[in-house]
């Protein structure tokens, strides 16, 4: 059984990153994230995917950027710092690396963080969604077509710190493979 702590309010006690809409202040809208304690400073690294040009959530497959953000406790409040990579880089998972391959951290995510191109492809839904103010997206913000997107910018990012630089390695695989089945786990159905 899991007991757990009493939530907190956003409205009132700070949360670890982002920030709700309200009349005090803009929204900052965010998921998900890897947090890694540096063990040179024992600063806390969080590298998150927030919506850019203050949308919401529902901007994620268009909006979402890599954000560096650091906090004295795992808990934040993180502070942000450096863009990683702009529209569209989503789901950043970052790992250190053993002394024996060389140390060092890894970045994994998706999306080409293209800018201008995110989505293209044919769906003519280039670029970020526009319009949103205070942490929410105003009017529709559709997804582009991500089963020919996705496949053309399979990389990885590296750097010897976690405050970077960090540099992309392409992992690019067959392009025969079937990448709206495999996202979706349907291989082999």
């Amino acid at each position: 059984m899991l007991d757990v702590l009493p939530v907190k309010d956003p409205l009132v006690d700070p949360v670890a990153y982002g920030r709700p809409p309200s009349a005090r202040g803009d929204g900052l809208a965010s998921w998900g994230g890897s947090i890694l304690q540096d063990p040179d400073t024992s600063l806390y690294h969080l590298f998150a995917a927030e919506m850019s040009g203050k949308c919401g959530l529902n901007s994620w497959a268009r909006n979402s950027i890599i954000r560096h953000a650091t906090a004295k406790t795992p808990l934040g409040p993180f502070t942000p710092r450096e863009l990683v990579l702009p529209a569209f880089s989503h789901e950043p998972v970052v790992k250190r690396l053993p002394p024996s391959a060389g140390g060092g951290y890894v970045m994994w995510k998706i999306g080409c963080a293209d800018k201008d191109e995110t989505g293209s492809n044919g769906t003519a839904l280039a670029g970020p969604c526009t319009g949103c103010g205070n942490g929410q997206t105003s009017g529709p913000c559709p997804p582009p077509n991500q089963a020919t997107y996705l496949r053309r910018c399979q990389d990885a990012l590296f750097a010897r710190s976690l405050s970077g630089p960090w540099t992309r390695h392409n992992l690019s695989l067959d392009a025969q493979w079937d990448w709206l089945h495999l996202n979706s786990g349907l291989v082999g159905s």
